[in-house]
């Protein structure tokens, strides 16, 4: 039997869940230790019939909502009333899901057929008795201001619980968490020896709900979700909770996008790409990547009405940070993708701490933006690590001028490869997380996506405004194949020039086009 350091996830699941003879097990006594903690009951914390509440959206936010619930008690019938005011009027059952060694069990409704930018009243009714009423509004059909929240790396702690109060009093239309829920796998290192610790779950979902009960909260997977016998890529205890869009990648269950205005949002599974724990390595064989950059690909294409592409993930592309740095299998597979189709902005975490990049292309800096200032997000993708969420908080500092990368290459070490780093803008070693405003262009201003990020005190620790041209730009010198300037485009340019942009060459064809 091989070592439990070398076993995939899903050779973990096949293992730990029975599916190899016991004379198997016994040979492999070293992988054990995780047996009794799947197996151990966790008894429910309350007697009532009613936990938590938080919502996600469907694949259309404006016109679906997908409101979740926990019943930590026996039940025979659950459901969710909602409707356009006190009387509801309309119900729907919840798809309630269980885990081995839980008593919890977690219901889900998704909610189709809505009006676009229609706030609902909605309540969990289990057994015939109600629960509080909430509310929740619908994406809007037009587009218009609007505010999200994000950070990764949350757990259930004092912390986060502030940072979790701080967010509910700005009253985001949505937040974005970058992997790293719970620490329910207090290890996170996908083997199985990993400690499982299940009731962590109940408890973080209690802590979300003053922002999730009223605003969905967005989720992507990190390698703390990479739970040992819990399905093939151990997200079985994320899936039962967190109910996601269905329109992500075949076989990677945790991906998804979704639309909102003039943004789309794109949540990839980066521990599929992840040398430094790669139990989940290539699991879907490429179909990731090919639904990755389809996705991009109609995003960006004309007539779109997309402005800026956010993508969200676990793993940094860039980091000086010292615990983990950078990720090379994210740099590998998809920042190509990233620079083709113009990605604006990527958000991460794993690494507990603040880092903001200048814009960077091709692995080059394409402009200086210090705090407050504004970039052009058409010349390069801004990488954001906000994994200050609240579990901790990483105290070994950042590394001056040069990151450490994660390779796949064994004569080269699991993550020491050095390298130039002048693409670090903003670095901070406090718990954070962003405020990020969009406001549509009109026809004298570009659209901008402001992010300002704070502390768990509400302290500034950053802000700068990404500006997006109407028309396509590439850096001078940048590699692209200049087919000459466009002239006469009026306010998009004046306002780029203005903003102390980089010099740039607009392009005659699209740079989208395969």
């Amino acid at each position: 039997m091989p070592d439990g350091t070398r076993l995939s996830m899903a050779e973990q699941h096949d293992l730990l869940r029975g599916r190899v003879s016991r004379r198997g097990i016994l040979k492999g006594a070293a992988l054990l230790s995780a047996g009794p903690l799947l197996l151990r009951s966790a008894a429910a914390d309350a007697a009532t019939p009613m936990g938590p509440r938080w919502l996600s959206y469907g694949n259309d936010p404006q016109a679906e909502m997908t409101v979740s619930a926990s019943i930590p008690g026996q039940f025979k019938s659950a459901m969710v009333e909602y409707g356009t005011d006190s009387t509801f009027g309309s119900s729907a059952s919840l798809d309630v899901k269980g885990v081995p060694g839980v008593a919890t069990r977690y219901g889900s409704a998704r909610i189709t057929g809505l009006s676009a930018g229609k706030t609902y009243s909605y309540r969990v009714r289990v057994d015939g008795q109600s629960g509080e009423t909430g509310n929740f509004t619908t994406a809007p059909a037009e587009q218009g201001p609007f505010t999200f929240t994000a950070f990764g790396d949350e757990g259930a702690s004092q912390t986060s619980s502030a940072i979790v109060t701080q967010i509910a009093a700005l009253q985001p239309q949505f937040h974005l968490l970058a992997g790293d829920l719970c620490y329910a796998d207090a290890d996170g290192q996908g083997l199985p020896t990993d400690r499982l610790k299940l009731r962590v779950w109940d408890k973080w979902l209690k802590l979300i709900e003053p922002v999730a009960a009223a605003a969905p909260w967005m989720t992507a997977v990190g390698n703390h979700e990479m739970e040992p016998g819990y399905g093939p890529q151990g997200y079985d205890g994320y899936l039962a909770r967190l109910t996601t869009p269905t329109n992500g990648a075949t076989s990677c269950p945790a991906t998804y996008h979704f639309r909102y205005g003039s943004v789309a949002f794109v949540q990839v599974d980066s521990n599929e790409v992840s040398y430094e724990i790669p139990h989940n390595l290539g699991y879907s064989n490429g179909a990731q990547d090919s639904w990755l950059e389809t996705v991009l690909r109609d995003y960006r294409a004309p007539g779109s009405g997309i402005d800026f592409i956010v993508v969200t993930m676990h793993h940094c592309a860039y980091s000086t940070n010292r615990p983990h740095g950078s990720e090379g299998g994210v740099r590998d597979h998809w920042t190509a993708l990233f620079d083709r189709y113009s990605v604006d902005l990527v958000i991460s975490g794993h690494n507990h701490s603040y880092e903001r990049t200048h814009p960077i292309r091709a692995g080059v800096m394409t402009q200086q933006v210090p705090q407050g200032a504004s970039a052009t997000s058409n010349l390069g993708t801004t990488y954001l690590t906000v994994g200050g969420g609240g579990i901790n908080i990483t105290t070994r500092g950042f590394y001056q001028g040069q990151n450490t990368v994660s390779t796949s290459d064994p004569r080269k070490g699991k993550k020491h490869l050095t390298a130039p780093a002048n693409w670090s803008a903003v670095t901070d070693t406090s718990y954070c997380y962003a405020v990020c405003t969009v406001t549509p262009g009109t026809a004298d201003a570009l659209p901008t996506l402001g992010i300002t990020v704070f502390d768990q005190a509400g302290i500034q620790l950053d802000a700068v405004h990404l500006l997006r041209a109407t028309t396509t730009a590439t850096p001078s010198g940048g590699g692209g194949s200049d087919t000459g300037l466009i002239v006469g485009v009026g306010a998009g340019v004046a306002a780029v020039a203005a903003a102390g942009g980089a010099a740039y060459v607009v392009m005659k064809r699209r740079a989208y086009d395969d």
